[in-house]
């Protein structure tokens, strides 16, 4: 029953956060960002439900692994809501130009990694499929890592479309786009 809960409560406070903040409008956003969209979300669907496919078929997590990706995913979900939290009114789901009064975002968690809110969710996926199936269940964490380096790829280009060589110094400052001392 715990891992139930363990699953669950990070779930419903991932599900909650998304919609209030991914109900802005992507109105304004190219075609290829939006596709892109429909792709991260069918491999965030598939990183939540794979695990609990496969968890029937295989032994349980230990207790002590529960507890660790129970932790991870509340983690996580802290993580990204709080970069949702410090772009306010500029966040987006689907990465688009903004108004003229748009400005770069550097403080925060975005003074340490360029993208924290692709880091949030990949450590809340991480922790609710470990609480599901075990180690094994980060396999299908995967494709949503591969799509969030593809996606960071393009938001880096419109950035630096947008802002120039205030962006260049960002990353000069900040050198880690989503795991300090790794990428």
């Amino acid at each position: 029953m715990l891992d139930v809960l363990a699953w669950v409560t990070p779930a419903v406070l991932l599900a909650v956060t998304e919609l209030v903040f991914a109900a802005r409008g992507s109105r304004e956003a190219p075609a290829e960002a939006v596709a892109m969209d429909h792709v991260m979300k069918a491999a965030t669907v598939l990183s939540l439900a794979a695990p609990l496919l496969l968890a029937p078929m295989i032994a349980r997590p230990l207790p002590a692994i529960v507890g660790a990706g129970f932790a991870v995913a509340l983690g996580g979900v802290a993580v990204r809501l709080v970069a949702m939290m410090t772009l306010r009114s500029r966040y987006r789901l689907t990465p688009q130009r903004q108004s003229s009064d748009h400005y770069l975002v550097t403080r925060g968690p975005y003074a340490l990694v360029r993208h924290p809110g692709y880091g949030g969710i990949l450590l809340a996926l991480s922790g609710m499929a470990l609480t599901a199936a075990g180690p094994v269940a980060l396999a299908f964490v995967a494709p949503v890592a591969v799509f969030c380096v593809l996606r960071i790829a393009g938001e880096e280009r419109l950035l630096r479309e947008e802002f120039g060589t205030d962006f260049s110094d960002y990353c000069g400052a900040v050198r880690w786009r989503l795991v300090p001392w790794l990428y």
